[in-house]
């Protein structure tokens, strides 16, 4: 019986805070060598070597036979050829129309799925993250920041999507508190894993915190019910 770890996570479709959804926590890749020399270790009398060419010899084969137009049954999956495309000249058009592969789970793959036991390890850490800053004037990526010059912030979930007031990117400087936050033309460049802001004119010599709020999430088209902030580990340096 297998056993899976999992994480939850806010379902970011609902306002509801108790509302979660689970997340698998991987525990690596295998591939075809690696299944092998555990089936050896379990007993297996037969060399390594030569199971692994077997086992490639019938991919290939099942391959070949599924390319046919055969629906092949492999005990962990079921493989079925499928024509996409609309056809208005009646004619096979290599632009429009294509072969794919449709792969369900077999007998022993849902025997398996339906056995298996989930360990809940907890909460999932937040994916949102500001690896680094870089100040595209000076190339220096110490926090030191020129003053209406662009920066660039590397990281993940980074984009600025989302209608909560508290969206956006702002600066608070470290002594007094005050709070600047940038205008939409100050984000030049808004992609998940890159931005590009314009560092603005008005603000003092000084150090600073960096705060990024955003309701962006990886499902299309929708945004978290509530946003998610994140702060620059180090503090950056405003000239």
């Amino acid at each position: 019986m297998g056993k899976l770890r999992a994480w939850l996570k806010p379902n970011p479709l609902t306002a509801d805070p108790t509302d979660y959804t689970a997340v698998v926590k991987t525990s690596g890749n295998l591939g075809v060598a690696d299944i092998v020399n555990e089936m050896k270790d379990d007993g297996m009398e037969f060399q390594p070597e030569t199971v692994t060419d077997i086992i490639q010899r019938f991919c290939r084969k099942a391959a070949e036979r599924v390319t046919d137009g055969y629906c092949i049954n492999m005990g962990l999956v079921n493989m079925r050829p499928v024509v996409r495309g609309s056809f208005p000249d009646r004619m096979w058009n290599e632009g429009r129309n294509s072969v794919r592969i449709a792969v369900s789970p077999g007998v022993l793959l849902r025997r398996a799925a339906a056995e298996a036991e989930v360990e809940i390890v907890g909460q999932q850490p937040s994916p949102i993250s500001i690896i680094s800053i870089k100040d595209l004037t000076t190339g220096r990526m110490d926090g030191l920041l020129t003053r209406g010059r662009a920066a660039e912030l590397r990281g993940s979930y980074l984009k600025i999507m989302g209608t909560d007031p508290a969206v956006g990117i702002a600066f608070r400087h470290i002594e007094t508190g005050v709070m600047t936050r940038l205008t939409p033309g100050e984000i030049v460049v808004n992609y998940p894993s890159r931005l590009v802001i314009l560092v603005p004119d008005s603000l003092p010599d000084g150090t600073y915190s960096l705060t990024l709020t955003t309701q962006f999430t990886s499902i299309r088209a929708k945004l978290l019910s509530s946003p998610r902030s994140i702060t620059f580990k180090n503090e950056v340096v405003i000239r």
